[in-house]
């Protein structure tokens, strides 16, 4: 399947997809114990749709969240939902600016990718 055929099913399924989310309590706590999900923890969520599981990362005292996905209209969901933008940016970390080109947003987050190993590592840019 194509890329973009990816992204525009979950683009055209976004507007409906947590109100068709069936959460069964015990399977996600049992997906959050094998993640190691736990207080302090840093939490990458790959593929996060709308963000369902960032409230539970939560209760479990994630000290920071990362979540990202390839369907913009997810991440719009998600955006929606979340507190405003001054606020999450007095929060925040580390922000990385959407304002340029998709390269742009690459390069930028892979130096920060950079910076977080080296810091937590001792890693070089060209080590993995």
């Amino acid at each position: 399947m194509e890329q973009q055929a990816v992204i525009d099913f979950f683009d055209q399924a976004a507007a409906g997809w947590d109100a068709q989310l069936v959460r069964n309590e015990a399977v996600i706590g049992q997906i959050l114990d094998n993640a190691g999900i736990r207080p302090g923890v840093s939490v990458l969520d790959v593929a996060c749709g709308t963000g369902v599981l960032i409230p539970d990362y939560l209760k479990r005292g994630a000290a920071q969240i990362t979540a990202i996905d390839i369907a913009p209209e997810m991440a719009r969901r998600r955006l929606d939902a979340q507190l405003p933008e001054n606020v999450l940016r007095a929060a925040a970390d580390f922000v990385i600016e959407n304002d340029g080109t998709l390269q742009q947003m690459q390069q930028r987050c892979n130096a920060l990718s950079t910076a977080l190993r080296k810091e937590a590592y001792g890693e070089t840019s060209d080590e993995k």
